[in-house]
């Protein structure tokens, strides 16, 4: 089961879908709208955890948390899916994905987005190899 998603404008949400249909065959979200991440605190000091210790904070200290119904609720619509911007840098993926990009790509075929933009074009085209 998927939680529903967040999004900012009501264009977006699901209800909004049905009308970008009459416009649009795809729908373009962050990848955060379809798989997002969040901070710790396990300590319950008050601040996030620096998950890997290096004394920074970025996105290796985020952890995955259920994925949305976007790319489903999309879907049943009769829109398209793509989604934006994959890197390869470890510090740009959650510790979940263990410096492994294609580890990130993996989760975001398995939810069905029917493509991407990247900037590693050579990683996505291997992963998306190994993921069909």
């Amino acid at each position: 089961m998927t939680s529903s998603w967040r999004a900012t404008s009501a264009p977006t949400r699901t209800s909004g879908l049905a009308e970008i249909k009459t416009y649009a065959d795809g729908v373009a979200p962050w990848k955060p709208y379809i798989q997002p991440s969040k901070q710790i605190d396990a300590d319950n000091d008050g601040q996030p955890d620096d998950l890997n210790g290096d004394g920074k904070m970025d996105e290796r200290d985020r952890v995955l948390i259920e994925p949305t119904s976007l790319v489903k609720d999309a879907h049943e619509t009769g829109l398209m899916v793509h989604t934006w911007t994959f890197r390869s840098e470890p510090y740009r993926l959650a510790s979940d994905y263990k410096n492994d990009p294609t580890a990130e790509y993996k989760i975001f075929f398995d939810l069905g987005i029917d493509g991407l933009f990247s900037d590693f074009a050579d990683v996505a085209v291997k992963a998306r190899s190994a993921s069909f």
